[in-house]
């Protein structure tokens, strides 16, 4: 139903904020995710990298950024800023045009250890606020900007595989 991201950050007067982002996917981009014109590996890729650069613009002077994602597909093109997907691409070289001054990294994490990204995403953001206000965390939600939104239809417009180079003949 959407994509959701969080971080968690201590301000130099020791109260912690829970920094996160939930929002639905624009109808298109449903529409697009459901009919694998856009790739699942690309929409957990856009919830990575329009929540790196909401952070990093609420956040200015942050010159290292490490991503914890679920999606190896994501961790990898993050780590080595491109990917065999032509979709992959664009929102890579995207997020490291905007941010040329950040060092990325990327980690993995299987699913099971997402839980709170994966709620987010799912509309359960409630329990998740819930347990982070429980925690003493101040939850600050960051807006998804409309150039994010652009940035989902440009890759729509991509393949997702690389065209064929040449074609294969049949013997």
């Amino acid at each position: 139903t959407g994509h959701g991201a969080f971080t968690l950050i201590e301000a130099d007067d020791g109260r912690l904020f829970f920094i996160y982002m939930d929002p639905r996917w624009p109808p298109d981009v449903l529409q697009a995710l459901r009919q694998n014109d856009l790739s699942m590996p690309a929409g957990e890729a856009i919830g990575a990298v329009v929540f790196a650069d909401a952070l990093l613009e609420a956040l200015p002077g942050v010159t290292h950024l490490t991503i914890f994602t679920d999606s190896s597909a994501t961790a990898v093109g993050i780590q080595t800023s491109s990917s065999p997907s032509p979709q992959m691409n664009v929102l890579m070289d995207w997020l490291m045009q905007r941010n040329p001054s950040t060092q990325f990294m990327a980690l993995h994490q299987p699913g099971k250890r997402n839980g709170a990204a994966d709620s987010l995403s799912r509309k359960d953001s409630a329990s998740v606020l819930a347990d982070a206000k429980a925690a003493g965390a101040i939850p600050i939600r960051l807006p998804l900007e409309p150039h994010a939104i652009d940035l989902m239809r440009v890759a729509m417009t991509h393949s997702q595989r690389p065209r064929p180079s040449r074609t294969v003949q049949e013997a």
